[in-house]
């Protein structure tokens, strides 16, 4: 053979001889052992998903969850027999010698080595595989809670003591607690539409504002009817609200709301403007978003 094809053919007959030795791996798990190949990858399945449904996953995470222990199991299986296959015959006088029920010679000699190879495979793998499982869903879990909102417009009628502003309604759809949330608002007038550099340096004015959480911070669990609030400014009078509807004015609210879920902090912002289109209401561009504090 030329020289230049040996290397390829050195790491060509390496894999041929890990086939090999998979085949029996496979061979043992398939048909030789119930318990490798049938019972035990059932029982990790279960209990991962299990574990998962306790720790409040929906549906298709306690499947996912499911095979992917299964998966793990199996895997694991077939890369210890396989190793236990390779690693049968050693010379070495000052290997290890111990017993081996899987393989049906009397002795297996293994070098320490060996083993701590395989106990490092087995950890990675194992711990590798309850990060994924179990870190990747509580992820999810933080992304899939938050406030969501709904803003009902609340024209003035002074007769009634009832001032220019929003009625400002939100709930927690998600699957996790949100605690300490705190909020801060603010109304303007303007003669025309502003820039998106003006309308972030008014939002950097409220969110500045914002209480910093305490012992008494409110929370709102998962479900239920959730929380309502008036955000308001008695200074826009009737006269205001006329000039509005002529186009002579516009009026932004601009709302900050921050909350924790877990360690995790989340801000949300609202920005809302009153102009002629009445009762249309409309939002800002690139606001009205939820997104992870710092």
């Amino acid at each position: 053979m030329p020289e230049t094809f040996k290397p390829v053919w050195s790491r060509l007959k390496l894999l041929f001889e890990w086939l090999e030795h998979f085949d029996f791996a496979w061979g043992r798990m398939g048909f030789g052992s119930i318990f490798l190949g049938k019972v035990l990858p059932l029982a990790a399945a279960v209990v991962v998903a299990v574990a998962a449904k306790a720790n409040n996953q929906p549906t298709f995470v306690l499947i996912l969850s499911a095979l992917a222990g299964m998966v793990l199991t199996l895997a694991g299986s077939w890369l210890a027999l396989a190793l236990l296959d390779r690693i049968t015959i050693a010379k070495d006088k000052n290997n290890l010698t111990v017993s081996n029920p899987i393989i049906k010679d009397n002795t297996t000699r293994v070098s320490g080595g060996t083993l701590g190879i395989c106990v490092i495979i087995a950890a990675i793998i194992m711990v590798g595989g309850i990060w994924v499982i179990f870190n990747w869903p509580s992820q999810v879990q933080y992304d899939r809670t938050r406030l969501v909102f709904t803003a009902m417009p609340r024209p003035p009628l002074p007769d009634q003591h009832q001032f220019l502003g929003f009625n400002i309604a939100w709930n927690n759809p998600g699957p996790l607690e949100i605690t300490n949330y705190r909020e801060n608002y603010k109304f303007i007038s303007v003669n025309e539409y502003l820039s998106n550099k003006e309308i972030d340096g008014e939002f950097d004015e409220v969110t500045s504002r914002v209480p910093q959480a305490d012992l008494f911070s409110n929370s709102v669990p998962v479900g239920g009817p959730g929380i309502f609030i008036t955000m308001q400014d008695q200074r826009f009078t009737p006269e205001d609200w006329r000039a509005m509807l002529d186009g002579k004015i516009l009026i932004y609210m601009f709302a900050v709301f921050k909350y924790d879920v877990d360690d995790k902090s989340k801000i949300a912002d609202i920005c809302l403007v009153y102009n002629k289109d009445f009762p249309s209401v409309h939002n800002c561009y690139r606001h009205n978003k939820t997104y992870y504090g710092k």
